[in-house]
């Protein structure tokens, strides 16, 4: 092959493997970015991306957990009535409790109990979402910076080769 056509034939060979795998890693961003909930980040994962990724591409907020660590107050709690550790058997020794301290009926306060564990499992799918999401953004966006560099890369390699070939100097 003369290099007449090697150079016109790399180019494209080139722009095609660039194409095909910012194709594959758009896929992989959204599946990222739009992760179930149920399943948190895991921890390597937190450890390359918020750590490493975040701080190359100088993101101010790399915490996790955007300031999660508050937790909310049971309204059983507020009356002063906080539970003690129980065992395996937690939600009758709560029924027993509270409806014994409150005067209210047990189905009450096993009602109150099932809305403050299914509020918490909001949460926790809620920092999990956004935990995802992040992860998402911080990976596409140090992809561009690649990508960028990558096409940088390809045209200073074609214009030198080019200029070196045909004793431009």
């Amino acid at each position: 092959m003369t290099y007449s056509l090697f150079v016109p034939a790399a180019y494209i060979i080139m722009n095609m493997v660039q194409t095909g795998l910012s194709l594959f890693l758009a896929i992989w961003i959204l599946t990222l970015h739009h992760h179930s909930p149920q399943t948190p980040v895991p921890d390597c994962m937190k450890a390359a991306v918020f750590g490493c990724m975040a701080k190359m591409l100088c993101f101010k907020d790399t915490k996790a957990n955007h300031g999660r660590d508050s937790p909310k107050v049971s309204p059983l709690r507020m009356n002063g009535m906080e539970n003690q550790e129980l065992g395996n058997d937690r939600q009758a020794n709560d029924t027993k409790k509270y409806s014994s301290e409150t005067k209210l009926p047990p189905d009450v306060v096993a009602y109150i109990r099932r809305l403050e564990e299914r509020d918490q499992e909001r949460e926790e799918e809620d920092s999990n979402r956004s935990d995802w999401e992040r992860v998402g953004h911080i990976v596409d966006r140090f992809l561009l910076v690649f990508f960028l560099a990558l096409a940088a890369f390809e045209m200073v390699f074609f214009i030198t080769t080019t200029y070196y070939r045909f004793n431009i100097v």
